[in-house]
């Protein structure tokens, strides 16, 4: 099976922010003192740039947060099915001191497949749906495995939920999210934000306005027909560790419309040795609010084939204005 990349965030580039949370530009930071303080993470098909479900998925984070505490009503990480946040099908729910447990939908309530603990860790875990497997990995050590489970209530795998653990005011933080069909243990989360305009440079504005790291919509680009690329570069990702490679790239924009005249939509390229890589397709989801908005490269645009061991050559990367 190709590898695919549902998702891949740190900020609100990628991630949607929801009640009670902020941006400062390494993680998002959800507010202690309510359960309903959360952000989603939406699983996208890289081919088709839809918003998808999957019958299983790695998922891989950096969880923080101040002490060993939760509480047994909060749920800091859920995973909801495609077309429904009204209930997850899958939760990690406080139990004590650190300790989680991992439960999923079974008809109308949840059944335990097993507690694991977890304290400012990197947490992954596995859901398959098909094979009946959870696994929970925290520092890439096994925490739980579980398997022979009946998850056929799940359905799908779409949202990522996020959220707090507490019912007073302590924060929780996470940041370097990786949702993939490929084991996301030991990966690494690279972010960069523009420090310079590209070679395509027809948008009103420049790359100061989209330089912050953190959330910003009153700074921003416009393009003002269609066809119009804006492009920009920045600083070099870090190097990978030895024997890594890099197993996708995206390029992620907030966006919105005026509702009327065109340009109404957008696609992302990357521009790499000097010429355009555009995605086949645009991202019908903008409306008149802005919205993070990515496209995922699991392959090298220019070859075809795998990334290598690091991205090479004159990149670019940016937005290209539809109708």
């Amino acid at each position: 099976m190709a590898n695919k990349t549902f998702f891949v965030g740190t900020c609100f580039d990628t991630i949607q922010p929801g009640p009670g949370s902020r941006d400062d530009g390494s993680r998002v930071t959800i507010n202690g003192g309510s359960s309903t303080n959360f952000v989603e993470c939406r699983m996208t098909d890289p081919e088709t740039g839809e918003h998808a479900g999957q019958a299983a998925a790695w998922f891989h984070l950096t969880w923080d947060y101040a002490t060993a505490s939760n509480q047994s009503n909060f749920y800091p990480i859920q995973v909801y099915k495609a077309g429904d946040t009204s209930a997850p099908v899958f939760r990690f729910a406080g139990v004590s001191g650190g300790v989680w447990s991992a439960q999923y939908r079974s008809g109308d309530t949840f059944t335990e497949a097993g507690t694991f603990a977890c304290v400012n860790d990197k947490c992954d875990f596995l859901i398959d749906i098909p094979q009946g497997t959870i696994k929970v990995y925290t520092n890439g050590q096994a925490a739980l495995v579980a398997t022979g489970l009946d998850l056929s209530d799940l359905e799908n795998l779409a949202t990522l939920r996020l959220g707090a653990n507490r019912s007073y005011n302590e924060d929780c933080g996470f940041s370097g999210i990786l949702i993939a069909n490929y084991n996301t243990i030991g990966h690494v989360v690279s972010r960069k934000s523009p420090n310079a305009n590209g070679v395509n440079n027809a948008w009103t504005g420049t790359f100061e306005d989209v330089d912050e790291g953190r959330l910003d919509d009153t700074d921003n680009v416009t393009a003002e027909g269609v066809g119009l690329k804006q492009g920009f570069t920045g600083p070099a990702f870090p190097a990978p560790a030895s024997g890594s490679v890099v197993k996708a790239v995206v390029v992620a924009t907030r966006a919105r419309n005026n509702g009327t005249a065109p340009p109404l939509n957008i696609r992302h390229y990357l521009r790499l040795n000097g010429t355009d890589h555009t995605t086949a397709y645009s991202h019908p989801q903008i409306d008149e609010g802005f919205n993070p908005l990515f496209t995922t490269w699991d392959l090298n645009p220019e070859t075809g084939r795998a990334w290598s061991s690091a991205i090479e050559g004159d990149v670019e990367f940016g937005m290209e204005a539809l109708a």
